[in-house]
């Protein structure tokens, strides 16, 4: 019997060496891109995505009290995500790795105007009958209200927001790598990009964006061919 069934051709599939490579965002593109953010609600959080690498559900978990204006560093301690059974829940980061960052003046300078915003809403709130009630969460990012921003939010508006602004359609998750890809281009050190981003391995940074490495500092291929000549 089984020589009498007939296996379905595959669908023509046009081969992509690329597939598996992460999508980043060029210099260009990302002056593109943050031309047209302050118009949107999600200016600030976009902003330091792109230049901190933090996953956005870290973003959206950041309470002010880890953030060190002083010491110019955020600590990320936890994230949150969405399930219908438990709707939006608080915990760890992906690898349960605690993690201290250092973030430019920018980055501290938009998170001033965030807070700035935010005491605007609950001044208003006190002061204003018909104002939105605003409930103190305490979070960096949040709702005009002071609730939190549902995950999925950010991600089914950023992709068409590219579109809109001109720029290849990416993921939100694609400004992380925007971010490490950026870093390891200008020659930063693996191992710092590696723990800035929380990877549990350093293996896995080199990974996803080997590609990314200059060619003159994989120093490794040049002393495994020293090995073989000789002097």
């Amino acid at each position: 019997m089984a020589d009498k069934i007939t296996i379905p051709a595959p669908p023509d599939q046009e081969f992509d060496e690329n597939a598996a490579l992460v999508k980043v965002l060029t210099a260009e593109q990302i002056i593109t891109l943050e031309r047209h953010t302050p118009d949107t609600p999600y200016y600030a959080l976009v902003a330091l995505a792109l230049r901190t690498g933090m996953r956005r559900s870290e973003l959206l978990a950041l309470t002010w009290d880890n953030v060190d204006f002083n010491n110019s560093t955020i600590f990320i301690k936890r994230s949150i995500s969405y399930t219908p059974e438990k709707g939006c829940i608080y915990k760890p980061t992906k690898n349960k790795n605690k993690r201290i960052i250092d973030v430019t003046s920018e980055v501290l300078d938009i998170l001033r105007l965030v807070k700035e915003k935010q005491d605007k809403f609950k001044e208003d709130a006190e002061n204003d009958e018909e104002a939105l009630p605003y409930t103190d969460n305490n979070l960096v990012f949040c709702r005009n209200n002071g609730q939190l921003i549902h995950p999925d939010t950010p991600s089914t508006w950023f992709p068409e927001f590219c579109v809109d602004c001109g720029v290849p359609r990416l993921t939100f998750h694609c400004l992380r790598h925007t971010h490490a890809s950026h870093l390891l281009a200008e020659g930063e050190d693996i191992s710092y990009v590696s723990k800035k981003l929380g990877h549990s391995d350093i293996t896995i940074t080199y990974k996803t964006y080997f590609h990314f490495i200059p060619l003159e500092k994989r120093d490794s291929l040049k002393k495994l061919e020293s090995k073989f000549k000789n002097d």
